[in-house]
């Protein structure tokens, strides 16, 4: 590997790195389930709420819903900047086909 010249050398342990992977991984993977319990909660919520559950249900839906968008997001983020850690060049490409979520370049 070439050095460059002139400034300072970025290093990073390679141990730290597979770790933080591995961590963004894992975060990633529970984001992706996070949609479980948020559903669960919204059905025991209207289920408790009584005769008024149906003046709940679109609000409660909505809430469910944009959440489970936010959370879907932020794991694809979390596999993007895994799969990139330590490295100086983003394939986009690679992150496009990887997400799976039909973005277009």
């Amino acid at each position: 590997m070439s050095q460059p010249t002139g400034g300072q050398v970025t290093a990073a342990d390679g141990v730290v790195l597979r770790t933080a992977s591995r961590d963004l991984e894992n975060l990633g993977g529970r984001l992706a389930l996070g949609h479980i319990p948020l559903n669960e909660a919204n059905a025991a919520l209207l289920e408790g709420a009584g005769d008024v559950g149906a003046l709940l249900a679109d609000g409660a839906d909505l809430f469910v819903t944009s959440w489970t968008g936010v959370m879907a997001v932020c794991s694809d983020a979390c596999g993007l900047v895994a799969g990139n850690l330590g490295r100086f060049v983003t394939d986009l490409t690679a992150a496009d086909v990887a997400g799976g979520r039909g973005y277009r370049l």
